[in-house]
């Protein structure tokens, strides 16, 4: 286990022993360059918890990166987390109300939900104890 810390937009930073369980990250999916990405790492804490970062990070003007980090107290907090989380909280949508600005909103926010999700079964299936296994 390592010394982690991890910066939190508008909060303190969050720093726990533990290693990377998982990450999903880069600003390429699909074989192309994007300009709006989530980047994702699960950490296994040495007490059993997990935490669960999540950074927000644009190429576009007037936009911030944001980053958060999370404790979870279970591999269910950790799914629920995820699931939760809404991908286009953090992206600027243009101002104007034409057709035109409604449909480039519409497709930006549909092209960082789908990313965010492949970006999360590609997390948790790196992670056995996130497997669900049924019988």
């Amino acid at each position: 286990m390592e010394k982690v810390k991890l910066t939190r937009t508008g909060d303190a930073p969050l720093a726990f022993d533990g290693e990377v369980a998982a990450e999903a990250t880069g600003d390429v999916h699909g074989g192309e360059e994007l300009t709006r990405w989530h980047d994702l790492s699960l950490y296994r804490m040495a007490s059993g918890r997990y935490v669960v970062a999540i950074d927000y990070l644009t190429r576009w003007q007037g936009e911030s990166a944001h980053s958060s980090a999370q404790v979870c107290q279970s591999t269910e907090d950790v799914q629920r987390l995820l699931r939760d989380y809404d991908p286009a909280q953090f992206a600027v949508r243009c101002r104007e109300l034409n057709d035109r600005s409604r449909d480039s909103n519409e497709r930006m926010v549909a092209q960082l939900r789908s990313v965010y999700e492949h970006r999360v079964s590609r997390l948790l299936s790196d992670v056995d104890d996130l497997v669900e296994h049924v019988s």
